[in-house]
């Protein structure tokens, strides 16, 4: 049975002490690594909140907590993953006794982390806000950082925000985010129980769960509203695109969205759960949807009652399916005397597809141009 796309939201069991940053400084001090400190932690904890941390290339072998308002720039800040990049700055942990590579935490902290690749973490690449933790940010910028498969065991995300948290997560590739649990399962940018959030010019990849949107409502007063996900390369994973739960006012837009399992998943949760969990006001318009396995958008419900269809119609007008004639399927395109004769991606029930577009959309996902595999159209 196919496993559900349901996106733990990492609890992370730590004993941390936190810096409460109530004001950022007019004057910024700039703080290299090396050169003023062998380690990255070591200049973190030496900085003043709104002082700007540079990274040379290298690797360093330690985990990071940013636990009060900085910049930390690494050698390709600046420079999207589909860029012309330079030698690394890599944060690698592996070894040490934690589950994390970055984690960005305190209260009403607002921190950019920018130019970075982590690797070999145990389960979450770059964490800010879990439910878990006490204090967690208040604005955060993930920008133009590689992370990549975790060693030692399944990793739920790659990059989360979380809890309230709000910013960009921009410029970056993702991948091999996978949770072996036949309920659950690893995301490649997560946002859940957050706002206002924009996930753009990402490269996603060979993830169980792409790009997921959740929100909760009566369970935990934490739904996701308002959130953006634009310009987007998702390709190759088991569910591109995800807003599910109390997701509410989603736009989905610019994105090629490829050779996924199931393109894009407009998914409720009926799932042991003291309430129903539903979708709304989801946008999906103007991406290029194409050879996406079993459905290029579905709308659906995950849990016990599958026969039960939760989420209100999806409005995914104004996309490219892979054909001039439209959507595929059974709810997809056909004539007057009930033939199929959309010959594009398949469409489930409860998606409004028409009107639809006779050509591609120029996107530029992930600001590169499209692999050269890209399927025919």
């Amino acid at each position: 049975m196919k496993k559900k796309i349901f996106s733990i939201l990492f609890a992370l069991v730590l004993v941390l002490s936190f810096s409460l940053v109530t004001a950022v400084p007019a004057r910024a001090d700039i703080i290299d690594v090396p050169g003023d400190h062998n380690t990255i932690q070591a200049a973190i904890d030496a900085a003043s909140p709104g002082d700007i941390i540079i990274v040379a290339a290298g690797t360093y072998n330690e985990r990071v907590n940013i636990d009060k308002s900085l910049t930390l720039e690494g050698a390709n800040a600046g420079v999207p993953v589909t860029g012309v990049r330079g030698p690394e700055s890599i944060i690698n942990p592996q070894g040490l006794d934690l589950d994390f590579g970055v984690l960005i935490d305190g209260a009403d902290t607002i921190a950019t982390f920018d130019g970075f690749t982590v690797e070999n973490y145990k389960r979450a690449g770059i964490l800010a806000g879990a439910f878990s933790l006490e204090n967690d940010p208040a604005v955060v910028h993930i920008l133009n950082n590689i992370v990549t498969e975790p060693v030692g065991q399944q990793n739920n995300n790659c990059i989360q925000l979380a809890d309230g948290t709000t910013g960009t997560v921009i410029g970056n590739e993702v991948s091999g985010a996978n949770l072996e649990s036949p309920d659950w399962s690893g995301s490649g940018i997560l946002v859940s129980g957050s706002s206002n959030v924009l996930v753009s010019n990402n490269y996603v990849h060979d993830c169980e769960g792409g790009i997921q949107i959740q929100g909760y409502a009566e369970y935990r007063d934490a739904p996701a509203e308002n959130n953006i996900v634009e310009y987007n390369l998702v390709e190759g994973n088991e569910s591109g695109i995800v807003p599910q739960m109390n997701s509410i006012g989603t736009i989905i837009r610019y994105n090629d969205v490829l050779n996924n399992d199931e393109g894009i998943a407009v998914m409720a949760i009926d799932y042991s759960w003291p309430e129903h969990s539903t979708p709304s006001g989801t946008e999906i318009h103007s991406n290029n949807i194409v050879g996406n396995v079993n459905y290029g958008v579905k709308s659906g419900l995950w849990g016990s009652n599958t026969g039960e269809v939760l989420a209100e119609e999806v409005d995914a007008t104004k996309n490219w399916w892979g054909h001039a004639s439209g959507p595929s399927g059974e709810h997809g395109r056909v004539n007057p005397d009930g033939k199929v004769v959309g010959k594009g991606d398949s469409v489930s029930d409860n998606v409004d597809w028409d009107p639809w577009l006779r050509r591609p959309v120029w996107t530029n996902p992930a600001g590169k141009d499209l692999p050269p595999d890209r399927p025919s159209q």
